[in-house]
């Protein structure tokens, strides 16, 4: 065998051990996620949040439906290694097409959607899912929203693989006066980032061949695009945010909302972050990588409308947090980087300074020196009393 060969070879073994490490890690934090009760006829969150329709401040409706959950966590994949959406579940248990459709409606009722032109319905996993959300289920919550008139743009969101003709049609009939995004969790245009950091259950190819299916019909393209990853620098994150956004644009994003990671208790990055090996994006660092792109298409900052709520979000320092949240709720409304302008703070030193750091290892080499260092630790919802020995 050649030398070639065998160094080729033996990277592969290396990254096929760091795949099952990481998803082995990802699946027993997940099995710390105690037992809970959740009253079915209510959904698991609602809240009014503030928007951009036609480069105008408005007021949009969010509907997180109490569900099955996600599939993808719930599987030997074990799920994002960021996500914690799955505590807000059910865990795989069924729930009725009935139960799913009086849950909607009975929120859903309790809007005037004359002040609130914009809904997004969520269900903690994917909406074009069949397991998650049975397609009477859905069809009807279809209908329902297809009613009432004022709702300008309606948003779910879907794994990649979930994304069908048949499911694209069916939107496109039934919500044919409306503007329908669809949001995928592209995350990264870096298929190794995407597999080893985070733990997506899919590649790039499969994210284009799916979402192409979305670009071609008359539903609108969100394309989600995190800022950092665990396991980069600052600096890498930056980078590499930027990068991925340019490329859901080129390939028919109409809209690339950035999502700064948080810490939600059972996930892998709430372990990281623990073990004080991880800390969430600088807002400076969001404002950033938005000045970058706003020119390439239509960008949303997200990072706080997160279920179960984080235990922290990005941020800055306590002295302009507050501030530079309030300037991206403004960005957020009117599309407008100058609502960026004159933000500065003693902090932006500090985060100038860790932009400067630099990683030396390589991606798996780093990732597999972090878990080492961890190894053995005690990982500790912060919600719950129990600990759970991850090892």
């Amino acid at each position: 065998m050649s030398p070639g060969r065998e160094s080729s070879l033996k990277l592969q073994n290396q990254k096929l051990k760091l795949k099952k490490r990481i998803t082995t890690l990802n699946k027993k934090i997940r099995h710390c996620i105690p037992s809970e009760s959740f009253d079915l006829r209510s959904v698991a969150h609602s809240e009014i949040k503030v928007g951009c329709l036609n480069k105008k401040k408005i007021e949009r409706v969010i509907i997180v439906l109490r569900s099955r959950g996600c599939e993808w966590a719930l599987t030997d994949g074990g799920g994002c290694t960021m996500c914690g959406h799955l505590a807000g579940t059910l865990r795989g248990e069924e729930i009725p097409a009935e139960t799913y459709i009086d849950q909607f409606l009975e929120e859903f009722k309790s809007f005037d959607y004359s002040y609130y032109p914009m809904l997004c319905v969520y269900n903690s996993g994917s909406f074009l899912n069949e397991w998650e959300v049975d397609s009477q289920a859905r069809r009807e919550i279809l209908k329902i929203i297809a009613k009432e008139k004022n709702i300008k743009v309606v948003i779910f969101e879907t794994r990649p693989e979930f994304i069908t003709r048949e499911a694209v049609s069916e939107i496109e009939g039934i919500l044919s006066d409306k503007v329908v995004e669809i949001g995928v969790g592209l995350e990264t245009k870096n298929d190794d980032i995407r597999k080893y950091c985070l733990n997506k259950g899919f590649n790039t190819e499969q994210y284009l061949k799916k979402t192409k299916l979305i670009v071609d019909s008359k539903l609108h393209l969100l394309s989600y695009v995190l800022i950092k990853p665990p396991f980069l620098t600052e600096k890498e994150a930056i980078q590499d945010a930027i990068e991925t956004a340019k490329f859901a644009f080129q390939h028919g994003a109409d809209v690339v909302s950035l999502e700064p990671v948080s810490i939600q208790d059972f996930t892998l990055v709430h372990y990281l972050y623990q073990g004080e090996v991880f800390r969430p994006p600088w807002l400076w660092s969001t404002i950033e990588v938005a000045k970058a792109i706003a020119s390439f298409g239509f960008v949303r900052l997200g990072g706080f409308e997160y279920m179960p709520i984080p235990k922290v979000f990005t941020h800055n320092c306590s002295h302009c947090n507050a501030e530079v949240i309030s300037a991206i709720g403004r960005f957020n409304s009117t599309s407008d980087l100058s609502s960026f302008d004159g933000l500065d703070c003693e902090c932006k030193t500090r985060w100038r300074q860790e932009l400067e750091q630099t990683q030396p290892l390589s991606l798996y080499e780093r990732i597999n020196q972090i878990l080492d260092q961890l190894d053995g630790k005690r990982y500790i919802p912060e919600n719950f009393k129990i600990d759970c020995l991850v090892k």
